[in-house]
């Protein structure tokens, strides 16, 4: 119990300095050249053959069979 109240009253007094990233809106153009360049590593592939097998279109599937509810959600916590 003293323990946890040390570690919460140490978190208070550390002060951490972050950079924030900058928020630059990008094209279209910038966004497809982006997106093939990320395609072309191999985390990138290994996503499109993961995309392409059962296991992807399975998961997708599933997404399109709830869409509708996330939809509505979604509005719901725009009020």
């Amino acid at each position: 119990m003293v323990v946890s109240g040390l570690v919460f009253a140490n978190h208070g007094t550390q002060q951490e300095v972050t950079e924030k990233p900058s928020s630059k809106v990008l094209t279209d153009a910038e966004r497809r050249a982006a997106r093939e360049e990320w395609e072309a590593t191999p985390g990138g592939i290994h996503f499109k053959m993961w995309e392409a097998s059962p296991e992807g279109k399975k998961v997708y599937a599933a997404e399109a069979k709830i869409w509708k509810h996330i939809r509505v959600i979604a509005k719901w916590k725009r009020w």
